[in-house]
């Protein structure tokens, strides 16, 4: 399927959110100082959520033990505390999904968050929907369950590794799968070391820094990256490495990467400094910020032009438990905000939420009713706190008037933007919430530029345009070489009015950007950007066009740019090919160009390239090429949130529709992907605790993934060195993801997962791999990597299987050892229990014969008159008869699931059968 929707600029200031942990490292201990960065480049967010009003956050939490106990040189200290013993990094991430949500709410936009964890592996609901929520759009009714799911946090360290190379890429291939329409991204990335990996330093950061590696794919994504290093004053981290993916080297990072840097980095020792980090990466936009002494009060001056404010104010040092804000307005009253609660003074009405642990903090709101008077100074102070903290740091913040906005107007409004024609104006209006303009009493000025999306060239327009009357109008002059298409990009600033001779409050700029498309007369108006939805591997866009004149998509065209990893290219074709075969519109004619899209392969991941089309006058004349600029998100099916909601569709459709309908669509839908690979059969051997492939240390796979390796299937069954696969096509939940099961018995796929003893693969079988156990002593591991061979992706598997083969294998020999005690302690099918009598003797497994060619599991091993027959859930199990009495379901005679195990000697009366 796809969809075709962006969305034009609501006019939100720019969210450049990021946040920050910290750590009080030892009791006593002083805070010290924490560097503010300087904000990266997080602007490119702020103007990316202005202009599409959605937001798509990923929170992603290390989980490594070295968070509770300390880690140094590689070794682990239970004696001492380690960055974060305290857990403070829940309630920091907890307040950061808090005030995310007063900022959403202030300032109009949507946002979706996912929580997520990593250490060696990156973990999510989309790898352990047990342990980890889904994609959760945010809101008043949501918060709480992503409360909680941050606080499940407190019991994971555990983890060994801190693999910033596996968890970055997860988290690349995650966003694809929120279902937004058209959000920017944000990946937040909390973490108390250096990198380190299961398969060696040196290769993750290959894999993170290589050309078209993890961080370029992340920065090509347009995801923007915030780093936050929890660090001990005790025991510092080097964080070069995060810091480079994050801001890039000439932030003083370590070079990552080839692709231009979007994100910013924060460190932090201190958890007051944690709290106060938060605000200052929230920034939107129209607020003041300052770190003043605990002494001193923080002094604001408002206008009756506004009528609302937002404030946060933390104790960035320690100033005792009995410390508390006070607000003090212009005419002198006072109110102290102790816990949550709501007053009024000077007019105003005021509501706050407080704490005094793990910091001394204060957040609420201030609001002007109609008619009422609250111009002039004002001031917050924390105060009841001993005079010898006088000097304690404390972080300040006003947003005033958050909700006011920069609207664009003129010309023709579209999904992208606006569409101008070359002799019309741009018109600029400043609006609250609900649409309405507002003139105000101050000064408010636009810097204004346009940004070509061709050349990447920047046009000013204007600089210190007034708009304090609530609108300006300008023309486009500045902009020549059409069609012209790009990024509107404002700055305005705001300064509230002054009182008794003395300046009004000077506002960070809000940044506002909207998608701009400007033609001359007699040509065709084409969008500014294009944004599209893949689930299948062919999928149709319908450019919007209004004439008038031609407009064609030459034949052999493709999508250029970044695509997703494992996606060779996307073809784009028309039926309108050719400047004789052109779709034609007269004038203010609106019409679409249809473009199918054909991906070559399809994988989870983001597209941003551009797409070029042809356009003329209606006479043919004035032939030129338009690049537009065109991101896609790609999702392999199938997505169980979609098809639940195709379930809920059909039955309001048609009420009573029955459900084997949707089981229908499940049987003839559920398929491997149509992308070749290969199958290599690598025998397992071990001596002592080592595990060899093939005689070999490491798995060599590049020799064997040839054409004549190449597996032949029809989309629901193959032969993989002689292991029969079938995609499990009937389900009794019909939203559950569709699986392929290796026929084998015993078998596990590559990341630990099985059913019934059979190995249980994604229905994307490429680059995936399993074991097979003919017994404890003959494992054979069966890769099926993509074809034609790609020596990275070839890498990337071998030290997967290097990585994970040793465990995988240990959990095979433990099925089969489970199955011989099951056996050892259960009767015999008709042995006697009672009178004390011994069980009959079970038994004895016999080796299989040595496997010469096609790996087959020896019948006195798996069949026989067990296999899945009487056992498990009968009289050893559950019932006498469990699932059936007699015949197996895989290699048995004696019943589906009878008496003893899963047959009547564990998975059959002889081991995993009876001889």
């Amino acid at each position: 399927m796809i969809t075709f929707s962006p969305k034009v600029s609501r006019g939100l200031a720019v969210l450049a959110a990021g946040i920050l942990a910290a750590v009080i490292s030892a009791p006593g201990a002083v805070a010290q100082e924490t560097p503010v960065s300087q904000g990266g480049n997080l602007n490119q967010v702020g103007a990316c959520i202005a202009q599409k009003g959605a937001l798509d956050v990923i929170v992603m939490i290390d989980e490594t033990e070295s968070l509770i106990h300390e880690a140094r040189d590689g070794n682990v200290n239970t004696n001492v505390p380690g960055a974060d013993a305290d857990h403070n990094r829940v309630p920091a991430a907890q307040s950061f999904i808090k005030e995310l949500l007063n900022k959403q709410e202030d300032e109009g936009f949507q946002t979706k968050v996912r929580v997520a964890g990593f250490g060696q592996s990156y973990k999510s609901g989309t790898t352990d929907a047990e342990n980890y929520g889904l994609w959760t759009e945010l809101s008043q009714s949501s918060v709480d369950g992503t409360l909680q799911e941050i606080q499940a946090f407190s019991e994971r360290t555990s983890e060994q590794y801190t693999n910033y190379a596996a968890a970055l890429d997860g988290a690349y291939q995650d966003f694809s799968r929120s279902e937004s329409q058209d959000a920017c991204r944000m990946l937040v990335t909390f973490t108390d070391g250096a990198l380190t990996a299961e398969e060696g330093a040196d290769t993750a950061q290959q894999a993170l820094c290589a050309p078209s590696g993890v961080s370029d794919r992340l920065r090509a994504g347009g995801i923007t990256h915030i780093g936050i290093g929890l660090s001990s004053p005790s025991n510092p981290s080097d964080f070069r490495l995060l810091q480079g993916i994050t801001e890039g080297a000439g932030a003083g990072g370590d070079r990552c990467g080839v692709e231009a840097s979007n994100g910013a980095f924060f460190t932090a020792d201190n958890v007051g400094g944690l709290f106060a980090a938060f605000r200052e990466a929230l920034a939107t936009g129209g607020e003041l910020m300052s770190e003043t002494r605990a002494g001193d009060p923080f002094v604001f001056t408002l206008d009756n032009s506004v009528d609302s404010v937002r404030f946060s104010v933390i104790a960035k040092d320690d100033l005792g438990e009995q410390a508390h804000l006070v607000v003090t307005a212009p005419n002198g009253e006072k109110i102290s905000l102790v816990e949550n609660g709501s007053g009024s003074l000077n007019s105003a009405d005021i509501t706050w939420e407080s704490q005094n642990s793990p910091v001394q903090l204060a957040d609420g709101t201030l609001t002007l009713p109609a008619g009422g008077d609250w111009k002039g100074v004002w001031q917050l102070q924390f105060e009841g706190f001993d005079a010898s903290k006088a000097d304690g740091r404390v972080f300040n913040s006003v947003s005033i008037q958050p909700d006011l906005q920069l609207q664009f107007s003129g010309g023709e409004a579209s999904d992208t933007g606006l569409n101008l024609r070359d002799d019309q104006p741009l018109q600029l209006q400043l609006v609250d919430r609900e649409g309405n303009p507002r003139a105000l009493e101050g000064s408010a000025t636009v810097d204004l530029s346009f940004t070509r999306a061709d050349t990447g060239a920047e046009v000013s327009l204007a600089q210190g345009l007034d708009i304090t009357s609530g609108q300006a109008e300008l023309p486009l002059s500045m902009i020549s070489e059409f069609p012209a298409l790009g990024t509107l990009n404002a700055s305005t600033f705001i300064t509230t009015a002054g009182v008794d001779g003395q300046p009004g409050t000077a506002l960070s700029p809000i940044l506002n950007s909207t998608g701009l498309s400007v033609t001359q007369r007699d040509m065709p108006i084409v969008p500014s950007s294009l944004n599209f939805r893949a689930s299948e591997e062919v999928v149709t866009v319908e450019v919007p066009i209004s004439g008038p004149g031609k407009v064609w998509l030459p034949a052999g065209t493709s999508v250029s740019g970044s695509l997703p990893d494992g996606v060779d290219s996307i073809a784009a074709s028309s039926q309108f090919d050719s400047a004789e075969n052109a779709l034609v519109l007269g004038l203010d004619e609106k019409g679409t160009l249809p473009v199918q899209l054909t991906m070559s392969q399809l994988r989870d991941g983001l597209v941003n390239g551009t797409l070029s089309i042809q356009i003329s006058n209606p006479e043919g004349g004035n032939e030129t090429t338009v690049n537009i600029p065109t991101e896609g998100s790609l999702s392999v099916p199938l997505d169980a949130k979609q098809f639940a909601l195709a379930f809920i569709l059909a039955l309001l459709i048609a009420l009573l529709i029955p459900l084997a309908i949707l089981y229908a669509i499940r049987y003839f839908t559920s398929k491997i992907p149509s992308e070749s690979f290969a199958a290599v059969r690598i025998p397992l051997t071990f001596e002592g605790d080592l595990i060899r492939f093939a005689d070999q240390q490491y798995p060599e796979l590049a020799s064997q993934t040839t054409a004549s390796n190449q597996v032949n299937h029809q989309g629901t069954s193959f032969n993989a060195a002689g292991h029969q696969v079938k995609v499990k096509r009937f389900q009794l939940n019909p939203i559950a993801s569709p699986v392929a099961l290796v026929q084998t018995v015993a078998s596990i796929s590559n990341d630990s997962k099985s059913e019934n003893a059979k190995a249980k693969l994604p229905l994307v079988v490429q680059g995936t791999w399993f074991l097979v156990a003919t017994d404890p002593e003959h494992i054979d591991l069966i890769a099926l990597p993509v074809l034609p061979a790609d020596p990275e992706q070839l890498h990337h598997m071998a030290g997967d299987i290097k990585d994970k083969a040793p465990e995988l294998a240990q959990k095979l020999k433990n099925m089969l050892g489970d199955a011989a005690s099951a056996q050892s302690t259960k009767p015999q099918r008709g042995t006697k229990k009672s009178g004390g009598a011994a069980p009959e003797k079970p038994a004895t497994p016999t080796a299989p014969a040595e496997n010469k060619g096609t790996p087959q599991a020896d019948p006195t091993i798996f069949g026989g008159s067990g296999g899945f027959g009487s056992g498990g859930f009968g009289s050893g199990g559950s019932s006498s008869g469990g699932s059936g009495n007699t015949g197996g379901n895989s290699g048995g005679n004696s019943g589906g699931f009878g008496s003893g195990g899963f047959g009547s000697g564990g998975f059959g009366s002889g081991g995993f059968g009876s001889q």
